[in-house]
């Protein structure tokens, strides 16, 4: 039996209509899978250009080829990589310079041919004497001259390293000195005591939790650390006899951890010179034979 007419022309358009419908649904899914793509497109580029510019951050660009004086910053508590520092009593501003840091720009200027010399811009309370050493022997080892300039203060590990230079600069009113070691710490037992703490020691030997601020250091304990503060010390009264060609008697005088402004500093033999950066950079462009162009490794 036959299709009627009328009823073949709705099917027809029934038909239309589906077909219709499903061309615009994949018109649509094409219109939105290319958005899609389009935007995950720019979001890889963006995320790309991120990681670039975190890489590019990340690495340590080298001066301009006319530099021929290469200047390194000791600012703030000095300390290493991994080695939990107090910027609140030596640092300056709460900065923390790492020894690693300044040791890898120490060895850049050994290794580059057109780096004449190293100029030291100190601004230190002091810090750590192990990290301080390591930046001594990295210099020690630099074989061209260095010369520093001590800006606020130049104190304890500081002033160890400054004492390794051919020739200390350091403005007027700058703090000098503080020639010693200390390793003292807060008791903290009778606070303890009054808020009901009490300390239980469970240690392998009776100096495993010596310097625990939550116990009271025993007359043994404190001889053992006045043991290892002493040796620290002598190295420290040393290290400052042979970079500044004094006497041990001399540096022993001096070494009772006191500072002092930059005059008597001089007086005493500290330092060699009053003056600033800009004196420091003339006295470079002497004995380097040329003008002085002074840049700093960027991160």
């Amino acid at each position: 039996m036959g299709v009627p007419e009328s009823e073949k022309r709705i099917l027809s358009f029934i038909t239309k209509k589906r077909l219709w419908g499903i061309s615009i649904s994949w018109l649509l899914l094409v219109i939105i899978g290319g958005v899609g793509i389009f935007v995950f497109g720019d979001y890889l580029t963006l995320v790309t250009e991120r990681a670039k510019v975190s890489v590019e951050d990340e690495t340590t660009s080298e001066p301009d080829s006319n530099c021929n004086v290469l200047q390194v910053d000791i600012a703030g508590y000095i300390t290493s990589d991994g080695i939990n520092g107090s910027s609140d009593w030596f640092g300056s501003d709460g900065d923390t310079v790492y020894s690693d840091d300044i040791k890898y720009q120490i060895d850049y200027a050994k290794r580059n041919e057109d780096t004449k010399a190293v100029l030291l811009t100190i601004n230190s309370f002091g810090g750590n004497a192990g990290s301080a050493q390591e930046i001594t022997y990295a210099l020690e080892n630099l074989d061209k001259p260095v010369v520093a300039v001590i800006r606020t203060a130049g104190n304890s590990a500081a002033y160890w390293i400054a004492s390794v230079a051919d020739k200390i600069f350091a403005y007027e009113t700058a703090d000098v000195g503080s020639i010693g070691v200390t390793q003292s710490y807060l008791d903290e037992t009778a606070t303890n005591i009054k808020d009901g703490l009490e300390f239980i020691s469970l240690s392998s030997g009776k100096f495993k939790d010596m310097g625990n601020p939550d116990k009271s250091m025993t007359a043994e304990e404190k001889a053992l650390a006045m043991r290892d503060i002493n040796d620290v010390y002598n190295i420290f009264v040393k290290q400052v006899v042979e970079g500044r060609d004094m006497s041990t008697e001399k540096v022993r005088e001096l070494a009772d951890g006191s500072s002092m402004i930059a005059g008597r500093a001089k007086q005493l033999g500290l330092i060699d010179e009053i003056g600033s950066t800009y004196d420091a950079i003339d006295y470079l462009s002497e004995i380097i034979g040329e003008k002085a162009e002074v840049c700093e490794l960027e991160e």
